[in-house]
């Protein structure tokens, strides 16, 4: 799962390279293309996003959260 999420986030980068490409573009193009470049830049946000949630998620399965001790009623200690 960590590999696929690694090489999800490489295509997201990859992405937001093309649609920064696609934002700062400035030669005329075809009409798909131009449609293209609209909406790059609330693109680039999502992907970065996209990325940062990412980077979390793999970051969380890498390092696991500790298990907590679970203490029998009986063993408690109580101060006093």
């Amino acid at each position: 799962l960590q590999v696929v999420l690694q090489i999800l986030l490489a295509l997201v980068a990859c992405l937001l390279g093309i649609a920064t490409n696609y934002a700062t573009s400035t030669d005329d193009a075809p009409w798909v293309l131009e449609v293209i470049r609209r909406g790059s830049v609330p693109a680039i946000g999502l992907l970065i996003v996209a990325m940062v949630i990412g980077q979390v998620v793999v970051y969380r399965l890498e390092n696991p959260a500790p298990e907590q001790t679970e203490w029998p009623r009986d063993r408690i200690p109580y101060p006093g």
